[in-house]
């Protein structure tokens, strides 16, 4: 209120542009408009509530990642189904091919080793003696383990 009296007074007192003083104004010739302050809300500024969702992990089951096996258990070797005979002519191969027919895993895999390419001597150790296909990249002392 003080502030509105002293703003009208600074307009009243002042010079005027003809040079004359102002006319001494009292403060019951001052009037002061009255002010209202407007309502004012404040909005609800409340924090909602957060749900955190469940991070727990399931259960879950690892499914089987063993490989079937298409040989046969340790030490079991299965009767062989090719002769060794009629293979050749060479004495060293010709006792590895009795062997390997006998049971012997690792005297099938040095026949097919050691035995030319593409001859029967070759063909007869690659099979195992006949208990395994040709041509299945395997050595019979993996396949037949004893």
């Amino acid at each position: 209120m003080i502030a509105a009296l002293g703003v009208g007074a600074f307009f009243l007192f002042r010079d005027n542009d003809s040079g004359e003083a102002a006319p001494e104004v009292t403060e019951a010739d001052v009037t002061v408009p009255e002010v209202t302050i407007p309502e004012v809300t404040i909005p609800d500024l409340t924090i909602p509530d957060l749900t955190v969702p469940d991070l727990t992990i399931p259960d879950f089951t690892l499914p089987d990642f063993t490989l079937p096996s298409d040989s046969t258990a340790p030490g079991e070797i299965p009767p062989p189904t090719q002769e060794p005979d009629g293979l050749g002519d060479d004495s060293e191969l010709d006792a590895l091919a009795q062997d390997c027919y006998d049971g012997d895993m690792q005297a099938c895999d040095d026949l097919y080793e050691e035995a030319p390419a593409g001859s029967e001597y070759r063909t007869f150790g690659d099979t195992c003696a006949g208990r395994q296909p040709a041509l299945t990249q395997r050595f019979c002392i993996n396949t037949f383990p004893s």
